[in-house]
This record gives structure tokens, C-alpha cells and sequence, in this order.
């Protein structure tokens, strides 16, 4: 068999290429890319101090030359023309009352209503008596029993009419007085309330 000399001169013309060939350094892998990452740091500012609280002090206890005793006040004494009696019901009446402290022939109030309670349990009547007093003369009528007043159990009462009082009694002005008489079922005066006087005034007129 012959050997083509072409193609034999290029299989030589390839080996010795190869044999002269300089070794090529396969490629090297870039450096690494180093990234900085920056990361903020909060920094924390210190509390600020707490504002100073003003404790309340107590005022300091007072000393002896501070000491104010208080004013001491004398009772103001009652007038005796109207000072509260307080054995007006002369230890057989009680729960004394009256509801006007005036009485008028032509004014009103023209009537007044009295009231009382027995305690002793032997009264079985309540007599009112009453006087007149002029103003400002001074001059006192005698005491006459006006009325038996109207028993209900131990209360009595009583409407006294300007009307039924005795005309020579029957002053411009003055004091209408009165007391009430404890009577037993023997008819006799067992008590006597205090002769309350001047507290009722008495008019003819209105004027």
C-alpha cells in the first residue's frame, strides 16, 4: 500500500505545530468583589434626669407666743319681760301655746286660739283668765275667767274673740294677759300656770 506523500506532509506539518505549541495558563477566576456593607448604629442618648418635685413641707407647729386662744363670749342676757319662764306651766300644764301674738276688734287677726295640756291627772277642767294692760299708761284691768276651755282627753283649747272681751277693756293699745286655771271634778283649784303678760298685743283699730 502507498502513503499519499500530501497527506503524510500535513499529518508531519500537525504533529510539529503541536510540539511547539506554548502551553496556554487556563484563565484565572477574577478576585473576589469585597462590598462593605454599612450598617447604622442608633446610638441611644441618655435619659435626661427627672425634674426635681418640690415636697410640701408642713407649716411648722405654732409656738406658745403664737397661740391665739379664742375670743371667749359672754352670753347676752334675756330682757325679763321676755326671758322663757320655765315653770310656766306651774307643774300642772304643759305644751302651752297660743297662735297669734296679736288681737284686733277691727283688724285681723280678730281671734286668737290657745292651747294647753294637763298633767296632772286629777284636772278634769281648764279655766282661761285674762286682764288688759294700757299702753303707755300702765293701766291693768283686773283678772276674770273668759272662758272653760274645750277639753279632749288631757288637751284643752280655746278661741278667745276680740268681740267677747269686755268693751271698758277694749284699750286703743295694750296688753292682752292671760293664765290658766287647773280645776278638779270637786271644782277646785288644784293649779296655776304662770301669769304670762305682755306678749299680746291688743288694738282697736287698725291704725
Amino acid at each position: 500500500m502507498k502513503k499519499n506523500p500530501i497527506m503524510l506532509f500535513i499529518f508531519l506539518a500537525f504533529a510539529l505545530t503541536a510540539c511547539n505549541a506554548v502551553p496556554v495558563a487556563p484563565p484565572t477566576a477574577p478576585p473576589p468583589v469585597i462590598v462593605t456593607v454599612i450598617v447604622p448604629v442608633e446610638v441611644t442618648q441618655p435619659a435626661p434626669p427627672p425634674l426635681a418635685t418640690a415636697i410640701p413641707t408642713e407649716p411648722p407647729l405654732p409656738t406658745s407666743t403664737q397661740v391665739q386662744e379664742e375670743p371667749t363670749v359672754e352670753p347676752t342676757e334675756i330682757p325679763p319681760s321676755v326671758a322663757p319662764q320655765s315653770n310656766v306651766g306651774g307643774l300642772v300644764f304643759t305644751d302651752i301655746t297660743r297662735l297669734s301674738d296679736t288681737l284686733s276688734l277691727n283688724c285681723l287677726p280678730t281671734e286668737i286660739t290657745f292651747n294647753v295640756t294637763a298633767i296632772d291627772p286629777y284636772i278634769v277642767e281648764a279655766n282661761l283668765y285674762i286682764r288688759m294692760q294700757e299702753y303707755p299708761s300702765g293701766s291693768v284691768t283686773g283678772w276674770k275667767n273668759a272662758a272653760v276651755m274645750e277639753r279632749d282627753g288631757n288637751n284643752y283649747s280655746y278661741v278667745l274673740k276680740a268681740v267677747d272681751i269686755n268693751p271698758d277693756w277694749r284699750y286703743e293699745k295694750g296688753w292682752l294677759d292671760y293664765q290658766f286655771v287647773a280645776v278638779n271634778k270637786y271644782h277646785d283649784v288644784i293649779g296655776r300656770s304662770e301669769k304670762i303678760t305682755k306678749e299680746i298685743v291688743f288694738t282697736r283699730n287698725c291704725s
